[in-house]
């Protein structure tokens, strides 16, 4: 009996387009799951940041929320509740993740723990990145642009991503621990493979998000539209707001400027790189006033670098004990 091609080929068409309506209604469900929160995505990292046992009649109730700067073990949070054991300090920072996430878990996070001080922690160096991916089609593969191009629209793709990540540390990942380290010689190639990623799809990233210029010139409109609506909804449960802004390595001292352009960062060489009253922060500034405040770390990382103590690691773009410390040291005199 001889092959029917034809027949088979149409076969072949109507289960591949089943496949992909199934598919496509997936990532419709998915990203409506993620959006709208119906589960609450982040309860894992909640969980796993937050004691059971908090003081019966807490003197204050502080919320903070944030990404792996607040996220890590040797965290400020983990410090000021050592420093403050009558607070019920929550923390709901989560790795990787930007102004968007906030938002989509502050309301809940809000009714839940009914703060009566919300601690948002921003960072300069990528908080604009995690808002809009870039492509780079020279220098990246296709398989990281085709899914930063889809999680600019898809944003339930990012989780999952994340999601698969923590997978992945939960396995003793190799990569986890990689570059926070505080002894030794900077060598380019040691260097945390995520920052290196990011700097060769975009070599002017650090530079431009401090600065507002070149690529991310246009993107901090939509970041302050999405701040400005965290603002309006922390607002509206009668919660004032500190705005804690942990500046990148760059910013605090040349030598890591430095480093960056081994990496192959543009625009190290800027002098205003290191300005205290950066224009990243100026913009955070306009929104100062009916019930939040601003905490600009820059300064006070810049005096300890100064007096030669690192607060950033050798090999990665997080602070280090020191500069953890500080910053906590910085809260307290500031809340």
């Amino acid at each position: 009996m001889k092959f029917d091609w034809k027949r088979h080929g149409k076969n072949l068409l109507r289960k591949m387009a089943w496949l992909l309506a199934v598919f496509l209604l997936f990532v419709v469900l998915l990203e409506l799951f993620y959006r709208n929160q119906w589960i609450d995505t982040y309860r894992r990292e909640l969980n796993a940041l937050n004691l059971d046992v908090v003081p019966a009649n807490p003197k204050r109730r502080i919320l903070v929320m944030g990404d792996s700067f607040s996220a890590t073990t040797n965290s400020w949070v983990n410090l000021l509740r050592t420093n403050h054991p009558d607070f019920e300090i929550t923390n709901s920072s989560v790795p990787g993740t930007g102004i968007y996430q906030a938002n989509l878990m502050l309301s809940r996070r809000l009714s839940t723990f009914k703060p009566d001080l919300l601690i948002y922690q921003i960072y300069v160096g990528n908080d604009l990145f995690d808002l809009r991916y870039p492509t780079n089609w020279k220098t990246i593969g296709w398989a990281r642009n085709l899914y930063w191009s889809a999680a600019n629209h898809i944003r339930s793709l990012a989780w999952a991503n994340y999601a698969l990540g923590q997978l992945k540390r939960a396995a003793n990942a190799p990569d986890y621990q990689q570059g926070k380290v505080n002894e030794g010689e900077f060598q380019a190639e040691k260097y945390s493979e995520r920052e290196r990623i990011y700097l060769r799809a975009e070599p002017g990233l650090i530079a431009d998000e401090v600065m507002l210029t070149g690529k991310r010139a246009a993107d901090i409109a939509d970041y302050m539209a999405e701040l400005q609506d965290f603002l309006e909804t922390a607002k509206s449960a009668n919660c004032p707001v500190l705005l804690l802004v942990i500046p990148h390595c760059a910013q605090v001292d040349a030598v890591y400027a430095q480093r960056m352009a081994e990496l192959g960062a543009t625009g190290m060489d800027e002098p205003a790189l290191q300005a205290i009253d950066y224009p990243f922060l100026q913009r955070l500034s306009t929104l100062q006033g009916s019930g939040m405040r601003l905490l600009n770390i820059l300064p006070a990382l810049q005096a300890a670098e100064q007096l030669a103590t690192a607060t950033y690691y050798l090999h990665d773009a997080h602070l280090n004990d020191a500069g953890q410390q500080l910053v906590a040291k910085v809260v307290e005199e500031y809340w």
